[in-house]
Order: structure tokens, then C-alpha cells, then sequence
């Protein structure tokens, strides 16, 4: 393959790897999906495309949406709450026109992208997200023009509703995210009172492979008792390290110097924590790799 073909997909990559995570929720599946649509990139004859960024971004889709197909029946067989994989981002650098697509990394969106169907999702994502036309939306899934607009049209229905409209300062994420966690250490339900949301929900996944909840949590007094009766021994003897997970402020907690939880939260807009999102699956901890918010 000559070093244009090379520049063209370096140059896309780091867009279709973000266009897979939020399809598929993990960085192994996500990542497999990029280095698929390489191998076929590199048997292509690149004189016979007229559009090299539409043929990939058609390609990486097609591998997600098959992946998908198995991956919502491991979904339905999945122990306890699915959350998606963590994934180390670096946002400091992105400028305001892709503030949409970086909050489209949260855990809280992930989530809501789960009520869709591939097809939706796949449509939504390239037309909400990465500014796909319709056109192009109609060729990669297949469809007619019409049919992607009523496909992103029901996306937006099922999801917009609940779109956090708050949009915190990571400052803000940061403070409350560690007043959270040193509240927890202590024990001082006082202070969780101020920053918790009377509504708050817990969701931890563990995969089946670790102790978590096989529910989600919800309300102060249910959160209290998990804090008391099981969290404030747990995370006292843990290491914690601050960083930036799913361009959101993120906590994880180490033993021996392996990360065993990652912690996330949401904000509502009287700034009070409302949503906690705890994941102690040991697949989907340690990834080594860091991305900026693509």
C-alpha cells in the first residue's frame, strides 16, 4: 500500500474508532472493528474510489453493526447493570466546536445509546455526532434517504428527552467527585447530604466476576446503607487516582498498583450528584491506552 493510502486512514482513524466505542461500548471491540476496516482498507484500489472517507466510514459501520448483533445477546445473558468500558480521554485541547461530540463520550450517553437498535444508533451517531449527510447515511446502512431520516428521527425521540441538557465544568465534576469520595472514606453522610441528589442512582457492574450490585440503586437512604455497610471499608484501603474518563472527571482505585474500580459520575443542574457510575469488571479495567475525545 503506498504512504497516501497510509495517510488517508492514519488521518481518519482516530474518527473511526470513536464512531466504533460509541457504537459498541469497548475500547478491545472498538479497536478491533478500526484494525478490521484496515485490513481492508489495504486491498483496495484507492484510483477506483471516489470517496476514500465515506468507503471507510461505510466499512468500520458495516463491522460494528455485525458485532452488535452478537453483542446484544451477551447484553441480555450479562450479569447484574452493563456499563460501557471506560475509556482514558484528554479533552484539554478540544476546542469548543467538538464540545457536542466529547459529551457524547459520557457514561449517561452510552447508556441512552443503548435504547436504540444498531441501525438507529449507527444513524443517529454519524448524523447527530459526526455530521454525516443523510445522503452518505442512506449508502453506508443501505437505506434510502427517507429511511435514514426517520431512523435519526426515532433516535432523537427515544433519547433526546433525557439528554443531560446540564453540562458541568470539569472543574465542577472534579470538586464534587472528590468531596464524594472523601465523604465515603469518612463516612460523613452530612456532607454526601449537600452533594447528593435526594433521587441519586448507583449503578455498579461487575460482570458477575467481582461483587457489585446486581440492581441499580436508587435514592439517598439505599445509597447511605451500600456506603456504610459495604463502600467505606472498601475504598478507605484503596489507592485513588484522579484522571479524565469519558470526558468526564473520573476516579479509579488501585491495589497494587491495578486498577480495580473506575468511578464516574453526572450532575444535575442544581449541581448535585445524581448519577454514579462504578464499574469493577476486571475485562474492562486497564486498558493502557489514552485517546483524546474523538
Amino acid at each position: 500500500m503506498n504512504s497516501q493510502a497510509i495517510d488517508i486512514f492514519e488521518k481518519a482513524r482516530p474518527r473511526l474508532f470513536g464512531l466504533a466505542y460509541r457504537l459498541l461500548g469497548t475500547v478491545d471491540d472498538a479497536e478491533d472493528a478500526v484494525q478490521d476496516c484496515y485490513v481492508k482498507w489495504i486491498n483496495q484500489d484507492l484510483e477506483t474510489l471516489d470517496n476514500p472517507d465515506g468507503w471507510l466510514t461505510t466499512t468500520c459501520t458495516h463491522l460494528c453493526l455485525d458485532t452488535l448483533k452478537s453483542a446484544r445477546k451477551s447484553r441480555t445473558d450479562y450479569v447484574g447493570p452493563w456499563l460501557p468500558e471506560p475509556l482514558h480521554t484528554t479533552t484539554d485541547q478540544t476546542p469548543e466546536s467538538e464540545a457536542v461530540r466529547s459529551s457524547s463520550l459520557t457514561t449517561a450517553f452510552l447508556l441512552l445509546l443503548e435504547r436504540l437498535n444498531p441501525k438507529e444508533r449507527a444513524a443517529y451517531l454519524l448524523h447527530v455526532i459526526f455530521g454525516t449527510p443523510h445522503k452518505e447515511i442512506a449508502i453506508t446502512l443501505g437505506v434510502s434517504e427517507a429511511a435514514s431520516r426517520k431512523l435519526v428521527s426515532r433516535a432523537k425521540s427515544l433519547i433526546s428527552q433525557d439528554i443531560q441538557r446540564f453540562d458541568p465544568p470539569m472543574e465542577l465534576q472534579k470538586t464534587l467527585l472528590k468531596a464524594f469520595f472523601s465523604a465515603v472514606k469518612t463516612g460523613n453522610l452530612e456532607t454526601l447530604t449537600t452533594i447528593l441528589a435526594d433521587d441519586v442512582e448507583f449503578t455498579s457492574d461487575g460482570g458477575g466476576k467481582v461483587p457489585a450490585s446486581r440492581r441499580v440503586l436508587v435514592g439517598l437512604d439505599t445509597l447511605f446503607h451500600t456506603i456504610k455497610v459495604i463502600l467505606q471499608s472498601n475504598w478507605s484501603v484503596k489507592e485513588p487516582r484522579f484522571t479524565e474518563i469519558n470526558a468526564s472527571a473520573g476516579l479509579e482505585l488501585l491495589e497494587d498498583g491495578k486498577v480495580v474500580t473506575s468511578i464516574t459520575i453526572g450532575l444535575n443542574a442544581d449541581e448535585k450528584i445524581n448519577r454514579i457510575y462504578v464499574v469493577r469488571n476486571p475485562d474492562k479495567l486497564n486498558a493502557k491506552s489514552t485517546y483524546p475525545a474523538p
